[in-house]
């Protein structure tokens, strides 16, 4: 065969892969919008005692974080950059950090260097994960909910800009009402 022909075949078979893993993507996003959530009510950690309870807020986001996973402690200091672009008195951040063991690590390292005052809520066992039916993939483990706690949005806002961008967007528009 020549080299133009096996080039173009690679090509193709490349873009069909792509085209059914963005289908997929499409379909497993699409499930998700106006599902109600079930938070978490139970195990609040209260770092700083000036900061409402998140729940309580008209829209919240909520963001399952590993508390097994040292290097998934960084999501929560990009959370704390996404945070200075949002009125925190109008969208409640819900951080439910799971674990399959216990957050003593998880709350080392956040005295010791994270510093993270934000309320979260700890959940041994992956409570929350395995009632909502949540996928293992990271970029489905945030959610932005209306005030019914219905999903609005799916995808974590700190991973990709187009992400982000909708995120701010639609908290714009339902908080500037």
């Amino acid at each position: 065969m020549r080299p133009k022909l096996i080039f173009s075949i690679v090509i193709i078979f490349c873009l069909f892969i792509r085209c059914k893993e963005s289908n997929v993507r499409k379909k497993d996003v699409s499930k998700w919008f106006n599902k109600e959530i079930v938070l978490p009510n139970d195990s609040l950690i209260v770092n700083n005692q000036k900061i409402p309870n998140p729940l309580i807020k008209k829209i919240k986001i909520l963001s399952l974080i590993n508390g097994d996973c040292c290097v998934c402690y960084d999501e929560l200091r990009e959370w704390k950059k996404f945070m200075k672009e949002v009125d925190t008195g109008k969208v409640g951040f819900i951080f439910n950090i799971y674990t399959f063991n216990d957050l003593i690590a998880f709350e080392d390292m956040n005295r010791n260097t994270l510093n993270f005052k934000y309320p979260y809520f700890k959940d041994v066992g992956a409570k929350i994960m395995e009632i909502n039916d949540f996928s293992d993939d990271k970029i489905y483990k945030t959610v932005l909910l209306d005030e019914f706690n219905k999903v609005i949005l799916i995808g974590n806002p700190n991973v990709h800009p187009d992400i982000r961008k909708l995120y701010l967007n639609e908290i714009k528009k339902r908080t500037n009402n």
